[in-house]
């Protein structure tokens, strides 16, 4: 497992975190790819991506709040 990104907060009420990418590929953020929040979490898939400047805002299936 790589790091790709951290979370560097919340962006609004709906589930969506800005993320500071932490690798060369933005397309590693593309709707429908998989990432892991945390080693010890399951895989989430990303439903929604914008990006803002240098970071990335992005929504993941299940998280909601």
């Amino acid at each position: 497992m790589i790091q790709v990104g951290r979370i560097v907060g919340a962006f609004g009420l709906e589930g969506w975190v800005k993320v500071q990418p932490t690798t060369d590929f933005p397309e590693r953020f593309n709707r429908g790819a998989r990432l892991f929040v945390s080693p010890e979490s399951e895989p989430r898939q990303i439903q929604g991506v914008h990006w803002h400047k240098e970071q990335a805002r992005i929504k993941l299936r299940g998280i909601d709040t």
